[in-house]
């Protein structure tokens, strides 16, 4: 982000791995890539994401890799006539 104030933190979007290749730790070695990249990088703080309700999968690995949950937005995406919230999670860099 750009501006002055928020700079310092980072925003990991839409990441996600085929049917095909779940379990293969595809998700890990995208998630360690991202955080080694964002770690040299001396102006960002922290990281934040969302993961979808249900995503067990997935909240396990952004727990794995130090992020922890910090709220969530209830009714966050709207499929066809069904509603799913989001969790927000953020993990320190420093």
């Amino acid at each position: 982000d750009p501006r002055t104030k928020v700079r310092h933190v980072g925003h990991v979007v839409g990441t996600m791995v085929l049917s095909g290749e779940q379990g293969a730790g595809v998700g890990l070695a995208l998630m360690a890539a991202l955080l080694a990249r964002a770690e040299a990088d001396a102006e960002l703080e922290q990281l934040t994401l969302t993961v979808t309700a249900g995503n067990a999968p997935a909240e396990r690995l952004y727990e794995r890799m130090g992020f922890v949950r910090f709220g969530t937005l209830p009714r966050a995406i709207r499929v066809g006539d069904r509603y799913f919230d989001k969790h927000h999670m953020v993990r320190s860099l420093r």
